[in-house]
């Protein structure tokens, strides 16, 4: 799918050192920003991780205590990982806070629908292209 088929909006994973995308490296980066401000020493586990793939719960588990010690910390976990989405936007990436109006699987294509604030969009998914 082309920037012009999204509508110049699209999901940039991280570029892995193999030249890949990596989800799991977005996926350390995405918890790592969510842990930062309410549990430092959790965001360094997730951003240190060597194996995501079997060792993503610890760090989900640690979201989630971190989350339960006051509504102060559960809100700014919420908003720091989802201000961990990237979009490319003409080139240029761009942290962005995104929602949508049905939960989305990690990786699915988007259009933004809308722009709430200068630091938000509201998406929905595409339909992949055959």
């Amino acid at each position: 799918m082309t920037d012009q088929q999204s509508g110049g909006v699209r999901v940039d994973f991280p570029v892995a050192a193999d030249g890949r995308r990596s989800t799991s490296a977005f996926g350390r980066a995405v918890i790592a920003d969510a842990l930062r401000a309410t549990d430092p020493v959790g965001a360094l586990g997730a951003e240190q991780e060597t194996n995501w793939r079997s060792g993503y719960l610890t760090h989900f588990r640690r979201v989630i205590e971190a989350g339960l010690t006051s509504r102060a910390a559960a809100l700014a976990i919420a908003a720091d990982g989802l201000g961990a989405v990237r979009l490319l936007v003409a080139g240029q990436q761009i942290k962005f806070n995104a929602r949508a109006n049905e939960p989305l699987a990690l990786g699915t294509r988007i259009f933004v629908i809308g722009v709430p604030s200068p630091t938000s969009v509201l998406v929905e998914p595409t339909s992949p292209v055959e």
